[in-house]
């Protein structure tokens, strides 16, 4: 081949032509690569990882020659085990990848009577199959990793030893450095530190594929680079633990120490610290934000009751937790929900909507429903509903699911309280729409002596009442003729007020008055 012509021609102008011949190949592999990543990353994050727990992703005349660098990275990816399928000429050729505990060798001997041939060992295989026998094949091969511990399925960064930033120096480097060289057999040590701060946070590379990052820990900074963690540089929290091992970059002529960074985890202490703060201006603006969304989502929609929908408190959530790690999703509007609720359990921790298709226990802040999708098994409505048909809405988006309705939280009631300005602060509002022009909400806000929050609020009020027609976003009004008409009656402002003053519940989701 041209590798090993390359390496045993004396005549430099072969070399130098070998070696651009291998450099386009190389170029060549790595875009068919990526392209059958992201295609098989667009099946992924419609797959149902709770019910089934390998991920099989099939497409048509996908490079044989990358599906099992494509089959790896998805491993990696998704923390499962995975299949990679190329279909040519009535024949699938796969290319598959597992996870520590689950055999794939033994997985696919179940299936040997569907496979013309395949062969492999506990964490790779390949296999080839008529494409009539697809179906059958999955069934078998989903049931085969299913049988599985549920432990398995969670993923986990081994390391070897616990260290902080102070002892990352040159000259443990290059202690390290006297057990090369590194690979199979003689991986590179790999160590965890506590409490790190990103004071730095960047994605790079193609697409924005990789994390950069600079970590501190009291007084010490260091640069790192996290491969395929791109996506993680505008959710990253304010302190993570981390997995890395120890290396060095030269960069303009200049060697300094890096972590290569195999894993980040957010701190669960500093994420409950993070709540501590009482509801402010964001939260405000994100319960209009979900009034308004509701007002669209159920425009010329019937959404009846439901068998799927249940009221319960607090003691039933932790329970569920207690007995399973995959398919609860939950929902909090307030800071004293979500602190509430992270102290319960290990969980992920996201806003508006979850991102991580796998459905691990996840703390949502800021629900935006329309963004919201996936296999759900649960729904907890930690503040309880936000606005009358709440659950009902969550169920339509989320029809595997069970909805659990908790009480209404005081700290929802007193955010809608909050939002509502008051009839005679809108009527003030109007004055000002009449009286003047507005470029930007907060200039409106400003006018009207309003939190901008609370325009926004206003504004939906007039548009549904025939006041205003209205477009948020960039702000965009014109004014209708005056007709004669109740500030409650608008859906938006009725909403707010049947939350902040309607009935109050038990903790076992009773109602009472108050």
């Amino acid at each position: 081949g041209k590798g090993v012509r390359l390496m045993m021609t004396d005549d430099p102008a072969e070399a130098d032509r070998l070696a651009e011949e291998l450099d386009a190949l190389n170029t060549e592999r790595r875009a068919a690569e990526q392209r059958l990543v992201k295609a098989a990353q667009a099946q992924a994050a419609g797959h149902d990882f709770i019910g089934e727990k390998a991920l099989i992703v099939r497409g048509r005349d996908w490079h044989v020659g990358v599906i099992g660098l494509a089959a790896g990275r998805l491993c990696q990816q998704y923390y499962c085990p995975t299949c990679v399928l190329s279909e040519h000429e009535g024949l699938l050729h796969g290319s598959l990848r597992s996870i520590p505990g689950v055999h794939i060798h033994e997985c696919l001997k179940t299936c040997d009577d569907l496979l013309l041939r395949y062969g492999g060992h506990e964490q790779a295989a390949g296999v080839t199959l008529e494409a009539d026998r697809y179906e059958a094949f999955c069934e078998r091969l989903q049931s085969a990793v299913g049988r599985a511990e549920e432990s398995c399925f969670v993923p986990a960064q081994p390391y070897d030893a616990e260290l902080t930033l102070s002892d990352c120096t040159d000259a443990l480097l290059d202690e390290i450095n006297r057990m090369a060289p590194f690979g199979c057999g003689n991986p590179a040590p790999l160590f965890l530190a506590r409490g790190l701060r990103p004071e730095e946070r960047r994605a790079v590379g193609a697409e924005g594929a990789h994390l950069k990052l600079t970590l501190r820990q009291g007084g010490r900074m260091l640069g790192g680079i996290a491969f395929s963690q791109g996506a993680l540089a505008a959710t990253l929290p304010d302190e993570v633990d981390a997995v890395f091992s120890l290396g060095r970059n030269t960069f303009r002529g200049v060697t300094s120490l890096q972590l290569d960074v195999r894993a980040l985890k957010p701190v669960r202490e500093a994420c409950a610290q993070a709540l501590e703060a009482p509801d402010g201006p964001a939260e405000r603006d994100a319960l209009v934000t979900a009034l308004a969304d509701a007002f669209s989502m159920q425009a010329g929609k019937a959404l009846s009751d439901t068998e799927s929908i249940q009221e319960t408190g607090w003691s039933a959530l932790e329970a569920a937790l207690r007995e399973g790690r995959r398919g609860h999703l939950l929902a909090a509007r307030t800071h004293a929900s979500a602190r509430r609720a992270l102290a319960l359990a290990d969980m992920d921790v996201c806003a508006h909507a979850p991102d991580d298709p796998r459905g691990f226990v996840t703390l949502l802040t800021a629900p935006a429903l329309p963004l919201i999708g996936g296999h759900w098994r649960h729904v907890w409505l930690l503040d309880g509903e936000a606005f009358p048909g709440e659950a009902a809405l969550w169920h339509s988006r989320l029809p595997d699911a069970q909805v659990h309705v908790l009480p209404r939280s005081e700290a929802l009631m007193a955010l809608a309280r909050a939002v509502d300005a008051g009839d005679a602060a809108y009527r003030t509002l109007y004055k000002a729409l009449r009286s003047g022009i507005y470029r930007t909400l907060g200039q409106l806000a400003q006018a009207a002596g309003l939190e901008d929050a609370q325009a926004r609020a206003g504004l939906h009020a007039f548009c549904q009442l025939g006041l205003i027609d209205y477009a948020p976003s960039p702000l965009r009004y014109t004014i209708r003729p005056a007709v004669k008409c109740s500030l409650g009656d608008s859906p938006m402002l009725a909403a707010l007020r049947a939350v902040a003053g309607g009935a109050r519940q038990n903790d076992d989701g009773k109602e009472r008055c108050g």
